[in-house]
This record gives C-alpha cells, sequence and structure tokens, in this order.
C-alpha cells in the first residue's frame, strides 16, 4: 500500500501571557488535523488501488470463463455428432 504524507507550512505569531499554550494547543491541532488527512488520503489511494485490482481480476475470470464456455459448447457439438454417428 502507497502512502501519502501532505504538509503545509503556517506561521502563526500570538502575543499575550498565554501565547505559549496557545502554542502547544495549535501544535496539537495541527497534528490531529494532519494524521487525519493522511488517514482519509491512505484509505482512499488504498480504496481506489483495490478497485482496480478488482476490476483485473473480474476481466481475467471473464476472458477464462469465456475459454471455458467455448470448451465446453466444442465439447457437446462433438457429443452431439458422435450420437447421431452412432444413431445411424
Amino acid at each position: 500500500m502507497k502512502e501519502v504524507i501532505i504538509t503545509r507550512t503556517l506561521e502563526v505569531y500570538p502575543i499575550g501571557d498565554d501565547r505559549l499554550e496557545f502554542y502547544s494547543w495549535f501544535n496539537n491541532e495541527a497534528n490531529v488535523q494532519s494524521d487525519v488527512k493522511n488517514v482519509v488520503y491512505n484509505y482512499l489511494l488504498f480504496k481506489e488501488t483495490a478497485v482496480d485490482q478488482l476490476k483485473r481480476f473480474d476481466a481475467s475470470f471473464q476472458a477464462d470463463l469465456i475459454k471455458l464456455n467455448k470448451k465446453i459448447e466444442d465439447a457437446e457439438e462433438k457429443l452431439k455428432l458422435l450420437n447421431e454417428l452412432q444413431r445411424h
């Protein structure tokens, strides 16, 4: 599974007595937002990859099914011909 990490830069200059508390809060919120965004992007990427894989498998199985049906039809035709030959 591929992992996508997206980041961005934001500069904030708080003023006042609570600025250290603000930095701590802002850093935590930014980390949570980045983590959630990465989880969502990875899920979407995995989903897209999984759907593509399933489509490829389905196409492969459909091709195999067509070949098997053709073999069965050929065998049925041969069986009909043999039955007709045995009757005469």
